[in-house]
């Protein structure tokens, strides 16, 4: 019982990726659209450390 053609173009076809479609517009979709995500740099503070000493910002840094 060997498959038809038909029968395996359709296994074929399945296998496949979808076909790519190019995106003209970039629209802004979801729950995300208009909310204002915290911003990670705006939590960073300058640090206090000397630029001078041997290991500034380091382990042992006298701050």
């Amino acid at each position: 019982a060997q498959p038809n053609e038909e029968e395996s173009l359709d296994i074929a076809s399945s296998l496949l990726p979808p076909h790519y479609v190019k995106l003209k517009v970039n629209k802004p979709c979801g729950s995300l659209c208009g909310r204002k995500l915290d911003d990670p740099e705006s939590s960073l503070t300058q640090c206090e450390c000397n630029p001078l000493d041997e290991d500034p910002c380091g382990p042992y840094s006298s701050v």
